[in-house]
Formats: C-alpha cells, structure tokens, sequence
C-alpha cells in the first residue's frame, strides 16, 4: 500500500512535455544527481525526476510515465518492492522498466525485487560506466516503444 500525502518531489514535469524522463525514488536525493550527472554525460536531453516517497513518484507519472524508475529497496514510508508492485500493478506504468537499488547485500533481495516486477537490481555503490550502460539500455527500450524522432537519439 501507497501512502498518501507527500510533498517530497524535486522537479517538474509538464504536462505537455514529450521528451523522455527518469523518475528516481530514494530517501536521499544524491543518487539522482548521480544519475542526472551521467545523464548529461550521455548527451540527451533527459529530465532527471526525484521523489522521496512512493505517494511521490506515483503522483509524478500522470500523466505520463518515465521511461525509467530507479527506485530504492528501502524507503521511507513503504517499501521499494511495494512501490514496484504498485508500478507493475497500474496499467499506465506496467510497462516502464523499473531498476531497484540498494547498498545490501542480502541474498534474497534479487528474487523478491523480481517477484514485484522490477526488471533489474543495481547494487550501489555504482560504477559511472555501469549506471551509463544501463541508462542507455532502458532509454533505447523507451525510444522505441515511444518511437521517437531521430532528434530524441543523439
């Protein structure tokens, strides 16, 4: 279950903006700075979306969703794997591809993050080259999911 009631969202979507973007979910705020600053590295223009809460990053995909979630195992009000569930569980998000994160080492985290439909574990900390690699992964799948324009490529 979802909290309601946040206010921790760094960022703004508009509504009308078509460009890709990626929702970062975490008690801290510096893993998305980590990822905007490999996101620039990158060359494309991609908004990086922080929220501290699942009430948080769930109000931020509407209207439209990421083309990415980094969502941490372990967050304040609920759990990572239950935002997860609640991404995979909602017809708008069950397709974006959700990479859970965490600095544990527990073994039975993999299968219980795949179990609630995350697509990937990134165990922190993270190598700039494998967070780039990743992010070019999942924003090549949104690109053509999306079928962008060549522009949105480069």
């Amino acid at each position: 279950m979802i909290p309601s009631g946040s206010n921790d969202i760094v960022g703004d979507r508009s509504p009308h903006d078509a460009r890709a973007w990626i929702l970062v979910v975490d008690n801290e705020s510096d893993i998305a700075e980590f990822v905007r600053r490999a996101v620039v590295a990158t060359g494309l223009e991609i908004d990086v979306v922080y929220a501290h809460d699942a009430a948080a990053a769930m109000a931020l995909t509407e209207p439209d969703p990421p083309a990415l979630a980094l969502v941490a195992a372990r967050l304040c009000r609920t759990s990572g794997l239950d935002l997860t569930e609640a991404l995979k569980g909602d017809p708008r998000t069950a397709a974006v591809p959700v990479v859970m994160t965490t600095s544990s080492d527990e073994p039975q985290l993999s299968q219980r993050a795949s179990l609630a439909g995350a697509n990937s574990l990134l165990r922190l900390p993270v190598e700039n080259a494998q967070l780039m690699a990743l992010l070019a992964r999942a924003l090549r799948y949104w690109i053509t999911a999306h079928d962008q324009p060549q522009a949105a490529r480069s």
